[in-house]
């Protein structure tokens, strides 16, 4: 049954839980024109002063426990996150009790995780000739990141990642879980609606606030999309 139901189990039943829009310029965060992130670097200081912040105004929660989480190209910003805390926890004036951070399905390493043609292989969604193309473009890429090529290897991704999909495999097919059916795939969401409702305006005190899909941030972010945060 679709709807908004509560959840039987959620991580704030237990714990305080703060989401933050991010990097600056999704969601509800904003900023100027020239003043999106371009790198880790800065992504990490944005979300640390925001931290900082957060523990200043509400100093109750400076002893407790701080876990960062995450999914997918958290793998990139969780850990600039955590490095930041780190550098700047022996010099400030508010530390910031971090415990553990947790990254689901995380973007890490593009090199070892281009990697789709033998998963694709193995599970049937390609043959023997489709293999082969997928592996050239994905020598290509590895080639063009080595040689740090980044703008080459963002349009390569992109084809391995749109093109080569939709041509040999197909949309519908959700890499992470392929027993979802195709109708299920793809079904239509409604928490674009539901987050500018309203309702949700006003329990999170953003008044008329443009919702920002991000797009402006994965254009000034194309760059580090590519890269590795691999140690």
């Amino acid at each position: 049954k679709e709807g908004l139901r509560k959840r039987t189990y959620s991580w704030n039943v237990k714990n305080n839980y703060l989401i933050i829009d991010q990097p600056v310029g999704t969601g509800y965060s904003f900023t100027g024109k020239l003043c999106y992130p371009e790198n880790e670097t800065a992504v990490g200081e944005d979300l640390y002063q925001a931290v900082l912040q957060f523990h200043q105004l509400f100093p109750n929660f400076q002893k407790g426990k701080f876990f960062i989480s995450g999914s997918s190209y958290a793998g990139h910003y969780i850990p600039a996150l955590g490095h930041m805390i780190l550098k700047y926890n022996p010099s400030a004036k508010v530390k910031i009790n971090l415990t553990s951070i947790l990254i689901g399905n995380g973007w890490f390493d593009p090199v070892t995780q281009v990697e789709y043609s033998d998963y694709l292989y193995q599970h049937g969604f390609i043959d023997d000739t489709v293999k082969n193309i997928y592996e050239e473009y994905q020598n290509t890429f590895k080639r063009q990141v080595a040689a740090k090529n980044f703008i080459g290897a963002g349009y390569t991704i992109s084809s391995i990642n749109t093109t080569l999909r939709r041509e040999n495999v197909g949309f519908q097919v959700n890499y992470e879980n392929y027993l979802y059916f195709p109708n299920n795939a793809r079904r239509k969401q409604n928490w674009h609606e539901f987050i500018q409702s309203s309702e949700v305006r006003k329990a999170l005190k953003v008044g008329d606030l443009p919702f920002q899909s991000g797009d402006k941030v994965f254009e000034s972010l194309s760059l580090d999309l590519v890269q590795s945060v691999k140690p």
